[in-house]
Parts: C-alpha cells; sequence; structure tokens
C-alpha cells in the first residue's frame, strides 16, 4: 500500500509526475506482497545451435525484465496489417532467431563456425511483467496499434504452467513532433476496503477512469502483476488469443477419439520399453551391415504413396548420433498410420469406417512452399504456384478429402530440424511440435492458408469435376472454418539435448499423439527407439511383444 494513501494526502486531482504515481502508488503496492528486488527478476534460456555439426548447447540467464516488444523488428511479418495483439506480439519474439558469426563450438566438431541462437524470454517468469513496446524510428512514430487486454496468459517453459497476469499499470507517450511531448500513467489501484479502481494521471491532475479507456491506449510501457491462482499445462492448454482446450490427459491434448484411446491399452510401452530380442538384432545387424545402395525395404510412403526403397545407407541413420532423412521419417510415419488403421478395425463395430488420422509426407510441405529449405517460408506461399503442387493432396485420404478425417498430421523438414505440425478437426486446433522448444507460428500460418485455398478448391468447378472423378470420394458434410483454428503454441512435450535426434523425437510425438497416450519418453531413450524403430522399418510393421 503507498505510503501516500496510508496518510490520505493522495487524492484526485493532486498533481504527479507519472513516473511518480508508477513509483509510489504502483510498485509500493506490489512491494506489500513481494520482494522488491525479485518484483521483475525473471530467467530466459539461451540455445546456441552449432551450423556446422548441430550440438545444441544451453544456458540460462537472470534478467530484470521489462520485457521489450520491439513493432519494427516484426514489420515484414506484421505487414498490411494495422494492429496485433500483445499475445501475438510475444509469440513472435519467441520466434526469433539470430545468427552468431564467430562462435566457438565445444561439441563435436570443435571448430570455429556460425551458429544459431534462440532465446526464450519466459523460462522463468517474474512476479510483475514488464512490456516496453517500441514503435518510434528516430523522431517518427509507426501507426500500428497494439492491442492488449486486462488479464494476460503466458506459458512458463521451465514449469510447464500457465501463468495469469493481471494488468496493473500503463504508461503513455504523446508527442507531436518526436522530439517533446509529455507522459501519462494509467494505474489500478486498491483501496484498504479492497475495492480495485482505475486512475489517470497526467501533468495536471489524478482522475478516476474506466478500464475501457485504458484499454484504448497506445502504450509505451505495460505492467502486468501475476495472479496468485494458477493452472497447470497438465490440464489446460491455451492458444494465444485465449481459447482454451480441456484435455484429459497430462502433457498431451488428446488428438485422437476417446474410442482409439480406450484400444491402445498400453500399447507404445509394450512397442518401446521391451528391448529387441535376440533374434531381431540379429536380424538388425544383417540388414544394418548392407551396402549403401542395397535395398532393406520398399513402402508406399512416398508423395502420392508412391513406392520407396529403404537402402542400406537409409537405415544406418538409426544408428545413434545420425540426423533422420525423409526416407527414414516418412516411412515410420507410414507404418504409424498402417498401426492406428488396424487398431482401429480391430477394436471397433463394422459401422465405424472412418479414418481417424491421416498423413502427409514430408514433402508436402517443401512443394508447397516452393522453397525446399523454407528459408523464406511465408514470402514463397504462392497460391498461384505452391498451391497446385499439393491441390490434389487432400484427395488421397480416406473419404476423398482431408476435411473428412479427424486429424491431420504433418511432418515438416526445415534447415535441417524436424517439427511435427498437427491440425485437429475435431477440436478445431493446430499445433506444431518442436523438440527444441520453439514456436511454429510460421508453418502453422502457411498451414491455415494452405486449408483455406483447399477449401476453396473442393468447392470450384475444377475440384467438383476431379472429386467426381474419385470412386471413394465424399463429399465432406460441413467445411470447417479455419480462422476459428485454435493455435496452440509451444506444446508441452518431451525435448532433445543434442543436434541429431529431432527426427526420432517427431516420430514419436505422432506414436503417442494418434493414440492418445500420454508422452512418457525422454532423451535418455533414444538409442533403444532407434532400434526399435529399425526393427519396425525391416518388419515392415510395428512390432510390439505381448
Amino acid at each position: 500500500m503507498s505510503s501516500l494513501v496510508k496518510t490520505q494526502v493522495w487524492k484526485c486531482g493532486d498533481q504527479f509526475d507519472p513516473n511518480e504515481l508508477l513509483c509510489l502508488l504502483v510498485l509500493p503496492d506490489l512491494a506489500d506482497k513481494f520482494p522488491l528486488a525479485n518484483i521483475m527478476t525473471a530467467t530466459r534460456h539461451y540455445s546456441r545451435i552449432c551450423e556446422g555439426c548441430k550440438s545444441v548447447f544451453h544456458e540460462d540467464e537472470v534478467y530484470k525484465s521489462p520485457c521489450a516488444i520491439d513493432i519494427l523488428f516484426f514489420m515484414d511479418q506484421l505487414k498490411d496489417k494495422s494492429h496485433a495483439s500483445l499475445s501475438e506480439l510475444i509469440v513472435l519474439s519467441q520466434d526469433m532467431k539470430e545468427v552468431i558469426d564467430e562462435f566457438k563450438c565445444e561439441g563435436i566438431c570443435q571448430s570455429r563456425t556460425t551458429a544459431r541462437r534462440c532465446v526464450d524470454n519466459f523460462y522463468v517468469l517474474p512476479e510483475v511483467l514488464i512490456f516496453h513496446v517500441n514503435r518510434w524510428i528516430h523522431t517518427k512514430e509507426v501507426d500500428f496499434t497494439v492491442q492488449y487486454n486486462e488479464e494476460l496468459c503466458i506459458k512458463e517453459t521451465k514449469s510447464g504452467q500457465n501463468i495469469h497476469y493481471l494488468l496493473k499499470s500503463v504508461i503513455v507517450y504523446r508527442s507531436a513532433n518526436g522530439k517533446s511531448g509529455h507522459y501519462l500513467c494509467y494505474a489500478l489501484h486498491t483501496n484498504d476496503a479492497g475495492v480495485s479502481s482505475w486512475y489517470e494521471c497526467n501533468e495536471s491532475n489524478i482522475t478516476k477512469c474506466h478500464i475501457e479507456a485504458v484499454l484504448k491506449q497506445k502504450a509505451l510501457l505495460l505492467l502486468y502483476e501475476k495472479k496468485v491462482a494458477t493452472r497447470n499445462l497438465e490440464h489446460t492448454v491455451l492458444s494465444y488469443n485465449g481459447t482454451e482446450v480441456h484435455d484429459q490427459h497430462p502433457l498431451n491434448p488428446i488428438l485422437a477419439t476417446q474410442s482409439s484411446v480406450e484400444m491402445s491399452k498400453g500399447f507404445i510401452k509394450k512397442q518401446l520399453y521391451q528391448k529387441i530380442t535376440e533374434a531381431e538384432d540379429a536380424s538388425l545387424s544383417l540388414q544394418l551391415a548392407k551396402d549403401d545402395g542395397e535395398v532393406v525395404a520398399s513402402l508406399p510412403c512416398g508423395a502420392g504413396d508412391a513406392e520407396v526403397d529403404i537402402l542400406g545407407q537409409d537405415l544406418r541413420r538409426l544408428q545413434p548420433g545420425i540426423y533422420l532423412n525423409d526416407e527414414i521419417v516418412n516411412a515410420y510415419m507410414y507404418l504409424v498410420h498402417e498401426r492406428n488403421k488396424k487398431l482401429l478395425l480391430k477394436n471397433s463395430d463394422e459401422t465405424i469406417h472412418k479414418q481417424v488420422v491421416y498423413f502427409y509426407s514430408s514433402y508436402f510441405m517443401n512443394k508447397l512452399a516452393l522453397d525446399p529449405d523454407l528459408v523464406n517460408i511465408l514470402l514463397a506461399l504462392d497460391p498461384d504456384h505452391g498451391f497446385q503442387n499439393v491441390k490434389r493432396w487432400s484427395f488421397r485420404a480416406k473419404g476423398g478429402s482431408i476435411f473428412n478425417v479427424d486429424v491431420l498430421i504433418i511432418p515438416i523438414n526445415v534447415d535441417k530440424h524436424w517439427v511435427l505440425l498437427v491440425v485437429n478437426f475435431v477440436l478445431m486446433t493446430i499445433q506444431c511440435y518442436d523438440s527444441l522448444g520453439f514456436p511454429g507460428r510460421r508453418f502453422i500460418k502457411v498451414i491455415k492458408q494452405y486449408l483455406k485455398d483447399q477449401i476453396l478448391y473442393e468447392q470450384s468447378e475444377e475440384g467438383r469435376i476431379f472429386a467426381a472423378k474419385q470412386v471413394h470420394y465424399s463429399q465432406p458434410s460441413k467445411y470447417p472454418n479455419i480462422d476459428s483454428l485454435s493455435e496452440l503454441l509451444i506444446p508441452e512435450c518431451p525435448r532433445q539435448s543434442n543436434g541429431f535426434d529431432c527426427g526420432v523425437f517427431v516420430c514419436m510425438y505422432a506414436s503417442y499423439l494418434t493414440l492418445g497416450e500420454a508422452f512418457d519418453f525422454s532423451q535418455q531413450d533414444m538409442p533403444t527407439i532407434r532400434k526399435r524403430m529399425a526393427v519396425d522399418i525391416i518388419s515392415k510393421k510395428i512390432v510390439f511383444h505381448d
């Protein structure tokens, strides 16, 4: 409680500088609840990825907020937009990467090279979170509105919790020419009776105001106080726009139907957590010894379900310490897909024919975005070119359209790193699972645009004519509203601690998610999982032992 209020010196009409109000009214209120030295103390997490050997190095740094939300950094991604929500800008800031030119790798290559540095500013969140919103280029203000709300929810990476904050103060800077101007402070104050009210402080007076007026301001500083009650991510996942999806499994929003969850019955544990048998080990050793160009297995896992030969050089990528290629990841996705179909038929009555999950191969995104490395994925997307490459992929799904399935899964290989994108048409969610923990907003944006284009194509005359030629085609009863898909950014999932296991993690995400199983594997399980994957590919089916 502010000493001004305690002595009843402060009252409406008194003249105070906005900074004085912040220091004398807002911060002392907070200091009654938290140690003043800890109010703005947070921890950010750095990940540095060597461009040579892909080794990953982690480092934590304690810092004092405020967090910088520099609109100028995001103008390329926000072009043609005049506004964005604070939550959306927070996600963009988490997705930024920078290149380190002079980097001494202490990992495998032991060389001086370049590296990518990724920063997680919300690894450990402070009691009070302050955002500095910069919209000035020298003396010119960018005409852009940042929308913010009374409440803010951010996922704290280390704890996995959704931390809820309440807006406490807003500082506004107004200037006609950028050279001189004045500050206003809006502050939420709670009196001794427990009644909270908003006040506006300018150079002439202090007056009571409504929250609606506060939320319309072009904020320079936003001060949020952590709420006492928080909800654990094990029970709730929030999108950046506030849409909630309540799940029933820790660490895994249910992506399959409840029937598929019931039918799994611990299948994953039987599959992965048994060491391969002596016979399997002997067979695997023989296959691993084959020449680079010798065929180990052939599976219909290519573009358009084309048959793909898995060669000796591909299979050896499942040995420890080696990055997985498209052939191995697509082969395993095919096996997961076939496993799910067999389980569904085995455990369903005759009236159930719907395919729960459908997989696109890793070649899909490359063909859609035109750029094989997805370096400029947002700029590469062109509905008149990239979409033309994939407009008929949807018709390969059972029922003749991806909009007849529950879940669409897309493995993505970008810049030698694997991620898994999952669209759930039942829960109306879209997620990107990344074993390095980065948001996949750029991929989500591309896929949402693709889905919109696909709906338009299937409803067009050309699309209807093509669909009519497909024997198994059944027009979707209702197309989803793609804008209503909740973007669940940075879902909680097991993380890698090296630079080469991302493909294995992606395969396991798909295997667990499609059965509705909670994630219970980790980095230390990778050697066992790699062997099990190799045995499954050789056998052309996912093997497990009762």
